[in-house]
This record gives C-alpha cells, sequence and structure tokens, in this order.
C-alpha cells in the first residue's frame, strides 16, 4: 500500500488509488471511477479529461458534422459517397468513372479531353454532341436544335446527314454537294450529278423510275421463254441485236419495236418486219431483209362486186387516199346482126354522188355505144368491179 500511496503522490493530483474501505472504486484528487478490476484494493490509476473544443478538431468515424477542409485531401484508397455530390470547381478525371444504378447530372459542358483536344463534348446549350478525331477535327456530330446528326470526312465536312426536321438523309462530296438525298417525307429517292443536279429519281408514292441513261446487262433470245426469275413487264436486253431490248409479255420475250437490219443482209424469221440505220422499213422475205416500200402497193383493195350494165357501185370512204374502180369484165362479144356491126366491147364508168354507175357496152365504127342488140334484147355483159384507196406516197 505504501507503494501505491508513492505512486499517487508522484502523479502530482492527477492519480487516485483503491483503498481497503473503498476497494472498488478509484479515489483520488482529480476525480472517482470505477475500479476496472473489481474490488480490488491499491489499484493505482491515472485521471485525464479532454473537453469537448479539443475533440471538436477531428473528424470523427459516423461523424454527421461538414467538416469545410480547406487544403487538399488525399484518399489513398477507395471513397464513397452515399448522398449527393457537387463540385463547385473544376474536376479533373485521370481514371475510369464507373456509374451503376444512377445518373450524372451538369449544367455546364460534360468534356472529355486527349491532350489539349476536346475529342467528346456534350453541349447542353444547343443539346449537342460532337466527336472529334486525333487531330481535333469534327467527325461525328449530333445537334438538338435542328434534329441532325452528321458524320464528316477526313477534312471535316459534313458527308452524311440526318435530318430529323424533314426526314432526310443526304450524302454529300467533298465539296458538300448533295449526290444522294433520301427523303422519308415524299417517298424520293434523288441521285444528284457533281452539280447537285437529280439524274436518277425513284418515286415511291408514283412507282416511278426516271433516268437519263440505263444501261441493261442481262440478255435473253426474242421469242423464247422468259423463264424462272422473270415475270411480265421485265426488260432485258436483246441477244440477238446488239442495242435493243424484249420484254417478257405472257411468258415469252417480245421484241416491242422493228429489228434493226440491212437491206440484203440475212433475217431470222420470213414476215419479220425491221428498219435500217436511216429508219427505211424492212421485211424479212425468203431468209433475207427486203425494202418494204418496194413490196406493198398503193393502192389499197377495199370491196369486190359483180355487176352488170347500169349497175351501182358505192364509191370506199378513203382518208387522205382517192377513190378508184376497176372493172374487169368476165365476158364479151360482137354483134353482126346489123350494119354497121358492134365489134368493140367497151367496160367503163361515171360518176353519180357517192357511187360509180358501170357500162359494159358494145361499140360500132362511128363510136356510139349500145347495150341493148339489133334486136332489142339487152346484152347483159358481167363484170368483176374492184374498188380501191389510191395513195399519192
Amino acid at each position: 500500500m505504501d507503494l501505491a500511496l508513492a505512486a499517487v503522490a508522484a502523479m502530482g493530483g492527477s492519480g487516485g488509488l483503491s483503498t481497503i474501505a473503498t476497494p472498488g472504486t478509484i479515489k483520488g484528487g482529480a476525480g472517482s471511477e470505477p475500479n476496472p478490476l473489481g474490488s480490488v484494493e491499491g489499484v493505482v490509476g491515472a485521471f485525464t479529461y479532454l473537453d469537448n473544443a479539443f475533440w471538436l478538431q477531428f473528424v470523427r468515424i459516423n461523424d454527421t458534422r461538414d467538416p469545410n477542409l480547406q487544403g487538399n485531401l488525399t484518399v489513398g484508397g477507395n471513397g464513397q459517397i452515399n448522398g449527393t455530390l457537387t463540385v463547385n470547381g473544376a474536376t479533373e478525371l485521370k481514371g475510369k468513372l464507373d456509374v451503376t444504378g444512377g445518373d450524372i447530372a451538369a449544367t455546364g459542358r460534360v468534356v472529355s479531353k486527349q491532350g489539349g483536344c476536346e475529342r467528346v463534348v456534350l453541349d447542353p446549350t444547343g443539346g449537342s454532341i460532337s466527336v472529334r478525331d486525333g487531330g481535333c477535327l469534327g467527325k461525328i456530330g449530333l445537334d438538338a436544335s435542328n434534329s441532325t446528326i452528321s458524320a464528316n470526312n477526313a477534312a471535316g465536312s459534313a458527308t452524311v446527314l440526318a435530318q430529323g426536321a424533314t426526314g432526310a438523309i443526304l450524302l454529300r462530296d467533298g465539296a458538300t454537294t448533295t449526290r444522294v438525298r433520301l427523303d422519308g417525307a415524299s417517298g424520293l429517292l434523288d441521285v444528284n450529278s457533281s452539280a447537285g443536279t437529280s439524274t436518277v429519281r425513284v418515286d415511291g408514292a408514283a412507282g416511278r423510275v426516271t433516268t437519263q441513261i440505263a444501261s441493261l446487262t442481262i440478255t435473253a433470245v426474242a421469242n423464247t421463254a422468259c423463264g424462272a426469275g422473270f415475270s411480265n413487264g421485265d426488260m432485258v436486253r436483246d441477244a440477238d441485236a446488239s442495242g435493243t431490248i424484249v420484254l417478257c409479255q405472257a411468258g415469252v420475250w417480245r421484241r416491242p419495236g422493228l429489228t434493226p437490219g440491212t437491206e440484203g443482209a440475212g433475217c431470222p424469221s420470213d414476215g419479220m418486219l425491221g428498219q435500217d440505220g436511216t429508219g427505211i422499213a424492212l421485211i424479212c422475205r425468203s431468209g433475207a431483209w427486203v425494202n418494204l416500200n418496194n413490196r406493198v402497193t398503193r393502192s389499197v383493195l377495199m370491196s369486190r362486186w359483180l355487176v352488170l350494165d347500169g349497175n351501182s357501185v358505192p364509191q370506199p370512204a378513203c382518208s387522205g387516199a382517192t377513190p378508184a374502180i376497176l372493172i374487169t369484165p368476165a365476158d364479151t362479144g360482137a354483134d353482126y346482126a346489123g350494119t354497121p356491126p358492134r365489134n368493140r366491147f367497151t367496160a367503163t364508168v361515171s360518176t353519180s354522188g357517192s357511187n360509180w354507175i358501170v357500162h359494159l357496152q358494145l361499140q360500132d365504127s362511128s363510136g356510139v355505144t349500145y347495150s341493148n342488140a339489133f334486136n332489142g334484147a339487152a346484152y347483159n355483159f358481167q363484170a368483176i368491179a374492184q374498188t380501191f384507196c389510191d395513195y399519192s406516197s
């Protein structure tokens, strides 16, 4: 006990001791505390107390206060923020940022840099996103203010442009001339020249394709079956005649116009019509092309009639041509029963309105014509009357 008293005295008033009277309590001038060893006498302890002002200088575990740190803060391990993180100054992220189950909200631009180049920029002012290449040239752009998406070439010019407001997609060359335009609103597809003028148009509403030149590469033989894969209305090149086409009609390849040919040259089928390089019509006769004009008469037969002397024959209606009639006697005769004899047969016509009157008569040496014999009986000669339309050219 003497040693315990000496130790307490050496502590200068901050020590305490458990005695025989109070073995469960350590008492001293600085205070009284329960004996941590229980009811044991002779236990020496030292008292020390810190006030609240001292503890408030430190950030503690589960501390709810805002420490308002004024200097730098370095964390060697992982950090976790369960509430909202507000950054008032610039923030530089040198590593990877993983966000799961939440949003990243920014009121200003969001920029991803490489070197001094802003490679990816999200700008809330116009609602735009831009992506740049290693040379810091814009390559991909999204602009919400005019609903456009653009893709640029190596020079930074927009060669692909999608316009949400008009529903159009534009493909441009390096000089920003629109070469292809697909318009979703009107259903039009335009392919343009280097000057920007449409040379090919596909009209979805009308189902029409308009182009300046169409070059067909598949060939077919005329007058043969179209075969599998082809439908009526399909058009391909004619395998037998360079530069012409054939159409699939009722399952057979047919030539839509005249077959090219040369007068005197061979031709496929008799009766086939063609034309030479100057546009002269040809017809295939005996395996060779001949001039159609030399094979066609300028007089077109309209009708035939069996007629007697005095019969009426109607004139044909000839548009652009002249009506004509040809009388071919079926029988003739001579009458020597009187003087002078009637030994000359004549076949003539006269006009009566829109008709011809046929005259089949005998004539004497004085030129007088007769329809009846010397005894008064009618001669009744017969003839074939053919009517025509005569074309001057």
